[in-house]
């Protein structure tokens, strides 16, 4: 540990060498969580979506699995500056905790080609947000929350419910609480926005969403099966669904049935709404890496009823007001993910050649334990042919 701390000694070193390492690192560590598997994914793992209620506010989804594909990761392991700055991590990663997950994600249990939703959770008391993956191996996770507990940098009792087999922890970091529960197919954070929560709500709030019936996931909601469906590598949704259980039911035919007389009053449209006409009604948001393109698309989804208004103000009929953007950048028949991180590696590798070669040496060269020197220098020799 001593001898990264040396290398990495920040007061003798260039502003270029600085910004160069600390993005390398960056870059490193992104595609390590991308080349966690020689497999190539052909679907993802949507086992963290048995954790989202019904009634959530919005859901927003990162296909991991697809942007794995896209990106097309098997060329870019055969890259000789990702060889060598996945070997100068794993030089790196020698004394430093958690090694074996640094050389290889796999190890920490979670399902790393799985989908990851990201959505809230409101009751009457709290307002809370949550994010879900899919367990790969309950065992290999529990192993890494216990190395967790270990360093002692945030403090936490793992518990177990019995009951409903799974674990859980509630946690303190710097006054924001948080809660963590999985079980062997899906691990659900929860924390709040707002203020610091007491730790017998989050571990309330744990047991309802880890618990929910078939009935209360988001799955028996036809419009975000409907959106679900048609799902691209990064996209959101957003309903109205939310009053069903916050605002009772009388209010709100209340409120609907005066909107309805003013409609008739002001307007003269003589249409009857309810409490059941707020529901059903969506937003969402598509973002998609294509064959040489990218395309974003937002549209507006309304039930049968809202059409219906708005057939009588406008006289079209809305089943989906949306706008799509296609950028059309490439015609190699790539993938334009693959495109992008391509295109920043060429111009990199052309403009900053010199930068990137001594800062692999300095990191390669560095002695972080010992080895052979004179292999050491048949490789640094073969370094600088390839950046010649």
């Amino acid at each position: 540990m001593e001898k990264i701390k040396k290398f990495f000694n920040f007061k003798e070193m260039s502003k270029q060498k600085k910004i160069l390492i600390i993005a390398g690192l960056a870059c490193a560590i992104i595609l390590a969580f991308l080349l966690m598997s020689k497999v190539r994914w052909s679907s993802s793992n949507s086992d963290g979506i048995k954790v989202i209620p019904k009634n959530t506010v919005g859901v927003a989804i990162i296909d991991l699995g697809s942007l794995y594909d896209k990106a097309d990761v098997e060329e870019l392991l055969e890259l000789e500056l990702v060889k060598d700055g996945l070997k100068f991590a794993d030089q790196m990663s020698g004394d430093m905790p958690f090694n074996d997950i640094i050389k290889d994600p796999n190890e920490s249990g979670i399902d790393l080609h799985s989908e990851i939703f990201i959505f809230s959770s409101v009751t009457i008391k709290e307002q809370y947000v949550c994010a879900s993956i899919g367990i790969d191996d309950e065992g290999k996770f529990n192993k890494l929350i216990k190395d967790l507990d270990n360093l002692g940098i945030i403090e936490f009792d793992i518990k177990e419910n019995k009951k409903e087999d799974y674990q859980y922890l509630v946690a303190d970091n710097y006054g924001e609480s948080f809660g963590l529960a999985w079980d062997n197919e899906a691990l659900l954070f929860i924390t709040s926005p707002e203020r610091r929560v007491d730790e017998d709500d989050i571990e309330d709030e744990l047991e309802r969403l880890m618990t929910l019936e078939s009935e209360d996931r988001i799955t028996d909601n036809d419009n975000f099966n409907d959106f679900y469906s048609d799902r691209t590598d990064i996209c959101a949704w957003v309903s109205s669904d939310l009053v069903e259980d916050m605002v009772p039911a009388s209010v709100s035919n209340a409120v609907m049935e005066e909107m309805s007389d003013k409609l008739e009053d002001e307007f003269g449209i003589d249409i009857d709404l309810s409490f059941d006409d707020l529901l059903g009604n969506s937003a969402a948001y598509f973002f998609n890496f294509g064959e040489g393109n990218i395309s974003i698309k937002a549209g507006l989804y309304l039930n049968d009823k809202m059409q219906e208004v708005v057939e009588e103000f406008t006289g079209i009929v809305p089943e989906e007001l949306s706008i799509e953007y296609i950028v059309t950048f490439d015609a190699s028949g790539r993938n334009s993910l693959n495109a992008i991180i391509m295109t920043i590696y060429n111009i990199t590798e052309k403009f900053g050649k010199k930068l990137i070669k001594e800062a692999i040496d300095d990191g390669l060269d560095f002695d972080f334990g010992g080895g052979d020197k004179k292999s050491a220098d048949k490789e640094k020799e073969d370094r600088h042919e390839r950046y010649k």
